[in-house]
């Protein structure tokens, strides 16, 4: 909590923060810090994934769906884009 004090910008510090919360089961305190990490990383499938697991915890199946669309849609982004080398 003192690194989101001094670095409210990095969407690291919401995002662990956000993942230690649910993982207690404290899913409703969990939800702002996941948002806010999603607002600020929109393009990082984990963080999506915590966020749709919050929302699902939390009841909100079609906002859960949603997010778990977007982590879809991110991993299949990014496994079109992976280089193969050979």
């Amino acid at each position: 909590r003192t690194v989101k004090a001094v670095r409210p910008d990095l969407w690291g510090t919401s995002y662990y923060l956000g993942k230690a919360e649910l993982a207690t089961g404290r899913a409703r305190v969990a939800l702002p810090l996941l948002e806010e990490a999603a607002t600020r990383a929109p393009n990082e499938a984990s963080v999506h994934y915590q966020l749709a697991r919050a929302l699902q915890l939390l009841g909100r199946k079609a906002a859960a769906a949603q997010a778990f669309a977007k982590v879809q849609q991110l991993r299949t982004n990014a496994n079109q884009e992976t280089i193969v080398m050979k």
